[in-house]
This record gives C-alpha cells, structure tokens and sequence, in this order.
C-alpha cells in the first residue's frame, strides 16, 4: 500500500504559496490533489504527489527556506485530535509518547520513537518498513523539523532547544536558517534522523496540561485510526476499550460484540497482528493507570473503576505487577515530586 499522509500538511503549502501571490488550486489540479479536500476532516493525500508539490512549489517560488516557512505554519489544528492531545501533555515525555503512539494519523509509514540514551532522551523518526519507503522532498524534511520545534517551544517556552539534531537530510541552503532557528549544530548526513533532548526538559511540570482533555483528543486520534486501516484491528480494540473500562463490561465477548464481530473473529485477527485480548487490555490499563496517578487528582478507588477493575485490591496487585510498588506509594512519590 502506497503511503499517504494527512492532507493539513497539504493546506499549509496552499496558505504559503497564497501569501506569495500564487494561486494553488490550478498546481493543485495539475498534481492531481483535490483542493476540496482540504477542507475535509482527516483526509489524506498520497505521498507520491505531495513529493510532486514540494518540488513544483520549490521551482515557483525559488525559496530554499520555503520548507522552513511551510513548518512554520503549523497550528495545533494541523494534526487535528492528535495536535490538542498534544497541547494538554502534562510533561513534553508524554506529549511525545502520544506522537510515538499516533504517528500512523500523520503517515501510515513513519514511525516515531521515544527511548533513553545516558540519562536524557532521543526522540527518532523513520520508517515502520524499509519496503515502503517512499521519496520525500527534503523541504517536507525540513518542515517537519522545523513543525516540530514550534511544537515543543509551545509546550517549553522559545528558550527550548534540543541537545543534539541529527537528520538523514543533506546539508542545503535551509541548514543555516536551521541551525539559527534551532540555535545548535544541525548533523546532516545521518544514519538515523533524531534528537537528544535531556531529561530536565521531558520531565518538566506542563502548566498546560489537562490529562483529561489530552484522554479525550486521543480517543478522537485511535477513532479515526481504527478508520484509516481496516485489515488492523488492534486501533478499533483499544478505542472500544477506552470506552467500555468506565462501566467495567471488557469481557472479550462483549468489545467483539461492540466491533460486530465475533469472538472467534477477534482471536483470529489479533493472532494476524501477534497480540491476543487480554495483552492489550493489559498495556492500556498499565500506561492509563500511570497518566491517572501522575496527571489527576482522583482517588485510588476513582482509578480501580476508571480501568475497569471490580475492586481496589485487583487494581493494586496488578498495579504491583506492572510498577513494582503499589499504587498508593507511587501516588504519595509523585505529589511529593511535584
């Protein structure tokens, strides 16, 4: 499958390229992207063609920063429920985590990952399979990098900057605008596009942040990708799950019922993707048990019945299992971290 990307990216070359004098629905016609579906929630264009704007908007405008002023245009509104999820992050490690989590909403062949280096942090982009590599323009490179930097000094102030930049991205004309931008070293040339990003500023106590409403947009996020790829099931399970562990019904009879199929069914297609039910009713309680404690004031018992347990003595065992304490020590730990 051909990977295709969310067309708000797409909307931002369409505003740029209006703010020059030129008018882009005749390139966006010769390209075969219908400018109508711009205006569509979560649409998506296929990467082929956004490579094809890239460069027809790069020869138009003569602009080797035009790449820069594209990711300079990013809103929260650009990656819709995702974008907000973001925003409500109480600490930038989950904002990130969500990004990791919900990349495919973005492109359903980039993959983004969050994981420790020497105490601070890297956080890497690439792709899920080598297969599907697909030619990007490196102005959509160079948006990207400079969408992100905007995304992160929303959340930390325009003093934030990255430890170390490295990008797969040739050194270009856009490279010294970049680094000025990013007031580091930018790394072309590299094996891995990623950045060292220290500890102080992933942990730091977001103002921002409302677990509640970051929960909400990010239930929007896995609605529209269990849409986006009907042959995987696990986004439609874990969406079905975050609705139904309020009320406490997750048998695995009653979510097949709620994604009309039956359980047989829901077996046979978790066995295609290597995961069985109780697994990922696990992991989604394990890492909402986790943002409850630390991003909420809700009580313990509050907790147990938000996941869906009978009872508090449930919760804590398995919560012990997960962490290693029991939550009430980890909840004291992280009101007195705060």
């Amino acid at each position: 499958m051909q990977p295709s990307t969310i067309s708000s990216w797409a909307l931002l070359v369409w505003q740029e390229l209006k703010e020059r004098g030129i008018n882009p629905k005749p390139i966006f016609e010769e390209l075969e992207l219908d400018p109508s579906r711009l205006s569509e929630n979560m649409a998506r264009y296929k990467m082929e063609k956004m490579t094809k704007l890239w460069q027809r908007s790069l020869e138009l405008t003569e602009d080797p920063l035009f790449g820069i002023k594209v990711g300079e245009r990013w809103s929260p509104t650009t990656f819709h429920a995702l974008g907000f999820a973001w925003l409500a992050s109480s600490h930038l490690y989950d904002a990130f985590q969500r990004f990791s989590r919900y990349s495919r909403l973005l492109n359903d062949a980039l993959e983004i990952q969050v994981y420790k280096d020497s105490g601070d942090y890297r956080f890497s982009f690439g792709w899920i399979d080598a297969s599907q590599r697909c030619d990007v323009h490196y102005l959509a490179g160079e948006a990207s990098m400079m969408a992100c930097l905007k995304m992160c000094r929303m959340l930390l102030g325009d003093e934030f900057t990255p430890i170390e930049v490295n990008t797969r991205l040739k050194r270009s004309e856009a490279t010294s605008e970049l680094e000025n931008r990013f007031a580091t070293t930018v790394h072309c040339n590299a094996e891995q596009s990623n950045w060292l990003i220290s500890h102080f500023d992933m942990h730091k106590s977001l103002a921002s942040g409302n677990e509640e409403l970051a929960m909400m947009n990010e239930n929007v996020a896995l609605k529209y990708l269990s849409t986006l790829d009907k042959t995987q099931v696990l986004p439609a399970l874990q969406h079905a799950l975050l609705e139904a562990l309020p009320s406490g019904e997750v048998s695995e009879h009653h979510i097949a019922e709620k994604l009309h199929m039956s359980s047989r069914t829901l077996q046979r297609k978790l066995e295609a993707e290597q995961l069985t039910f109780s697994s990922v009713l696990n992991e989604l309680r394990k890492s909402m048990s986790r943002h409850y404690i630390e991003n909420s004031h809700l009580s313990l018992t509050e907790i147990t019945y938000l996941l869906g347990f009978s009872e508090q003595a449930s919760f804590t065992r398995a919560f012990k299992r997960w962490y290693g304490q029991a939550p009430s020590k980890y909840q004291k730990e992280c009101k007195q971290s705060a």
